[in-house]
């Protein structure tokens, strides 16, 4: 062990921890008051995980944005234990986020005292503390701290430093080891891997620790320890017996290198076995993301290797000079690197240099200080791994808060210059006036960046005074005006992310919706327009891949309900109403939506009107999930004893239209479809409708439940075109000049511009009836029409004078 490893006294340790605790909570006590921002609505607001309703045990099913893993869109983020804590604070105080934010305040404060603890393991008590309080304020651990989803990284790395401890202490004496120490070090790495993936480089770093620290292993070393091995000369008295000691000398593998082997082999076998778990319950699937995400995946070489790359000095530098913070950095926020030329080449190459320089030191020269670079390089770079989209794509170019635990490693390279700057006598006054501007520039830029991540709208204009080139940046502002029904506004955020990201089809939506409630309905025509032909076409006789976001499917309806306030373009909107549909393999064909394609036997894609089906190998016939296919008996088997007869694949050919009365068609979204009595539901093919259960049947032991149809026909539109009533119900003239609905088809409506009567009544405002022979009814009151309100998803829409709410499912209600 180092010299510095050795424990100071209670008292002093205890004012440094107090201390330590102190400048924490004065840096983020700010962080208290702000709200839920960027990921934190889908990570908490929207995320049903957190609801007691939920059962608990999907937490351990569901990423950390509450989708299942096995499903494409999932992130394969899986981290339970932390999805855990957000729930706990769900259960005391609901949506309240101080609570929340309380939490990871205190949990930053935790980590910074271990942090300190981590450092007296190599250096003394001055420079650790000096270390620690750097760590503390930090300014790119707000992202993490006060972004109330950085808690992943807070809890994976407060019990990867406990691992870290524990490890260590198990290995105090150098030939022997403490299992239970051991065995807890494992435990404990497991629960930070739950918490955050990354929690698994601990490993690595116990295994550096172990043959830099505790063995004191340097190349030359190694080198000497094998050459000296070889040549030992041989005993010239064969006859002779060697003795017990002899035995042991002779052995090519010393006392403390056994320990040492036999330590690093538990370690490397429990690191299996936690990777072969966490592949498993990913599947065999990474994360689906898309180039808005992450440009550089997408590129070809060399551009996305030299990007890559180019992306190692761009973290340093934001841990050495956290000037310019920025809560996303995606889309084009850092232009590729696209050819060997790019000036940017050179901060590469001088990063790489001084790492290799760094490296060379640690594991070539013996001594003290190059153990603290070792273990400084070893903190620095192992966490970042996962992280550095040199293995595998990650969905983010850089990410502040992945930042969190490599910090460690940069600030103990900053008590090896601490320490160095005070063996060389430099002045006392000099040195503390240097650390103290430091911590003082960084602790001030901590508060103030606080400030930012009070509201979507604050934290995203901080973004666009890091960078302009970032489309997302653009909208995320935009929607938070129009959340304040700021159109004006928000049009121009919107237009000028379509300015930078020509291609992105979200925000030419986002134009649409903006001057849609401007009434600018021209202007949105052509912006869904757009939206519309940024989307993937399907390219018949070819076999290819698209993948396209559900709210971008919104572009087709907006589009729709525009065109279709023009009577004379009724049949053009008609064609825009699409039930979303599943595209098959060979890029032509699609099945409806809630059925499964099959493959028939002409090799053409039919589909099966089951979800989750079985498809069959004969090529014609499909079973529920969970059933097998027997061909041979024509029958779908659970078990010997239940067997229901198969389903007939069907070729796609589109939808179905049911009557729902005279004059009036609704549209049932499976081709051939059996149209129920009830004029409101359908079955598939080859089912029986039963509105008593609300099923369909085609067996007695198998039933599923009914699906529900779609109006086709157009809503009423009113004279001028520019307003509409619901189908059914009759535009009538209010006294305001404007239109209002009344709520019977093909009505009456009164002089009076407030009332109306049924078809085949005469309006009576003396008696204020309707009147027809002898019978009488009252008037109807004529219903002012108003706007549809959009809500904020860009899909789902409530009638005028209501409110969209977020249900406990994520989707949106409407609150009258």
């Amino acid at each position: 062990m180092m010299k510095g490893q050795e424990e100071p006294a209670d008292t002093k340790n205890h004012f440094h921890t107090v201390a330590i605790l102190t400048v924490v909570a004065l840096c983020y006590a700010n962080a208290l008051y702000c709200g839920f921002v960027f990921d934190d609505s889908s990570a908490i607001v929207n995320n049903k995980d957190l609801l007691p309703s939920t059962p608990i045990w999907n937490i351990f099913k569901n990423d950390f944005w509450g989708t299942p893993m096995h499903k494409e869109e999932s992130h394969k983020s899986y981290r339970p234990l932390c999805v855990l804590t957000f729930r706990l604070n769900y259960a005391l105080h609901e949506l309240h986020p101080v609570g929340y934010h309380l939490v990871n305040v205190i949990l930053h404060g935790i980590v910074c005292v271990l942090v300190m603890r981590v450092f007296r393991h190599f250096f003394d008590e001055r420079p650790s503390f000096m270390a620690a309080v750097l760590f503390a304020v930090h300014p790119i651990h707000t992202e993490a701290v006060t972004g109330v989803v950085g808690r992943a990284e807070l809890l994976s790395c407060l019990f990867s430093l406990i691992a870290f401890l524990s490890y260590a202490k198990s290995t105090r004496h150098h030939r022997q080891t403490d299992w239970g120490c051991l065995f807890l070090t494992i435990l404990l790495v497991t629960i930070a891997t739950l918490c955050k993936e990354q929690g698994i480089t601990m490993v690595g770093i116990c295994c550096c620790y172990e043959i830099l620290v505790v063995q004191k292993l340097t190349v030359p070393k190694l080198i000497n320890i094998m050459t000296s091995h070889k040549s030992r000369p041989n005993n010239n008295n064969s006859s002779a017996t060697p003795t017990k000691t002899q035995r042991k000398k002779q052995s090519r593998f010393p006392p403390w290198l056994r320990a040492s082997i036999i330590r690093i082999s538990v370690l490397f076998i429990a690191t299996m076995f936690l990777l072969f778990a966490r592949m498993r319950i990913m599947g065999t699937q990474l994360p689906v993301f898309t180039r808005f995400d992450n440009p550089a995946s997408v590129a070809s070489f060399p551009t996305r290797h030299l990007t890559y790359w180019y992306l190692l000095p761009v973290n340093a530098w934001l841990l050495l000079c956290p000037s310019q913070l920025c809560c996303d950095w995606t889309m084009g926020t850092i232009p590729l690197v696209t050819s060997a030329i790019d000036p940017r080449n050179l901060a590469t190459a001088a990063f790489v240099m001084i790492m290799i320089w760094l490296g060379c030191y640690a594991v070539f020269v013996e001594g003290k200080r190059s153990r603290q670079v070792a273990m400084s390089l070893c903190f620095l770079v192992l966490p970042f791994i996962p992280a550095s989209n040199l293995f595998f794509p990650v969905g983010f170019v850089v990410a502040e808060r992945v930042l969190y635990v490599p910090s460690i490693g940069y600030s103990m390279l900053f008590a090896v210059v601490y320490t160095i700057l005070q063996q060389r006598n430099v002045s006392k006054f000099v040195l503390h006036f240097l650390v103290s501007t430091l911590l003082i520039v960084y602790a001030t830029k901590t508060v103030t960046r606080n400030l930012d991540w009070e509201s979507e709208y604050t934290l995203f204009q901080a973004g666009l005074k890091v960078t302009t080139n970032n489309a997302k940046l653009w909208n995320n502002v935009g929607h938070a005006l129009e959340q304040e029904e700021k159109w004006q506004d928000a049009l121009r955020y919107f237009q000028q992310a379509t300015n930078v990201q020509t291609d992105d089809a979200g925000a030419w939506i986002n134009v649409g919706r903006a001057f849609k409630h401007l009434g600018n309905y021209t202007e949105a025509e052509k912006a869904y327009e757009v939206a519309k032909n940024l989307l993937p076409p399907v390219i018949p006789g070819q076999k290819y891949v698209a993948r396209v976001a559900p709210t971008h499917l919104s572009a087709y309806v907006n589009l729709a309900n525009i065109i279709k306030m023009n009577t004379s373009r009724l049949q053009e909107a008609d064609k825009f109403y699409i039930t979303p549909s599943v595209l098959c393999p060979d890029g032509t064909s699609e099945c409806p939506d809630g059925t499964t394609y099959c493959k028939l036997t002409s090799g053409q894609w039919g589909y099966c009107p089951i979800q989750n089906a079985v498809c069959c190998s004969d090529g014609e016939h499909c079973c529920p999930a969970g059933y097998t296919c027997d061909v041979t008996a024509g029958m779908c088997s659970k078990t010997s004893s239940h067997q229901i007869y198969y389903q007939e694949l069907l070729a796609y050919t589109g939808n179905t239209c049911c009557k729902y009365t005279s004059s009036q068609w609704y549209c049932c979204p499976l081709p051939e479809g059996v149209c129920c009595s009830d004029r409101q539901h359908c079955c598939p093919a080859g089912y029986v409708c039963d509105v008593s259960t609300e099923t369909c049947s085609w067996s007695s032991s198998h039933q599923i439940s009914y699906l529900a149809i779609a109006g086709i026909t157009s809503n009423v539109v009113c004279p001028g075109g520019l307003s509409s009533c619901q189908g059914g119900t009759t535009c009538c003239k209010l006294t305001s000049g404007g239109h209002g609905c009344c709520p019977f088809p093909k009505a009456v409506c009164c002089s009076d511009g407030e009332h109306c009567c049924p078809d085949g009544y005469a309006c009576d405002l003396s008696t204020s009836t309707c009147t027809k022979s002898d019978e009488q009814v009252f008037l109807a009151a004529v219903e002012e029409l108003k706007a549809a309100v959009e809500c904020s998803d860009g899909i789902s829409s409530c009638p005028g004078g209501k409110t969209c709410c977020v249900l406990a499912t994520g989707q949106y209600g409407c609150c009258p």
